[in-house]
């Protein structure tokens, strides 16, 4: 007598030991997350750990101003809940610096975020997929 079971298949999330290989060699970069929220910066923490990459976190479009006056990151993922003047405003001062720096911005369900021309949108429940391919693809638009 043999007796044998065929269990459904279930997608494995994905989690930061199978990131995605990366094309774009982006170790040592220089990011700065913008988000109030402790729990976002948690998420975008998770999504990119184990790329290499040098990652400073503030709260606000100001904090990040302040942050910015020595050195410039390479780009800059913020939260699409904040305020759209505040974050275009500090677009256009960080890009007169740094032209190359990229941003990318964090929707949350039901929000349209602020839509900033030419910035690649993320849902947050796509972090752990989707923003380290986003973040190297901009960071090599960036250069």
């Amino acid at each position: 007598v043999s007796l044998t079971l065929q269990l459904p298949t279930a997608r494995r999330p994905v989690v930061a030991d199978t990131l995605p290989v990366l094309d774009v060699p982006i170790s040592g970069c220089q990011v700065l997350v913008v988000a109030p929220e402790r729990d976002l910066r948690h998420r975008v923490r998770l999504a990119i750990r184990g790329l290499d990459l040098l990652v400073d976190y503030v709260s606000s479009p100001d904090a990040a101003e302040r942050h910015c006056q020595d050195s410039v990151p390479k780009a800059v993922i913020y939260d699409g809940s904040l305020d759209g003047q505040r974050i275009e405003a500090l677009q256009a001062s960080l890009q007169s610096d740094e032209p190359g720096l990229r941003f990318i911005e964090i929707a949350r369900p039901g929000q349209g975020g602020n839509g900033l021309p030419g910035v690649p949108k993320l849902g947050i429940e796509s972090l752990m997929g989707h923003l380290p391919v986003a973040l190297a693809t901009e960071l090599a638009r960036g250069r």
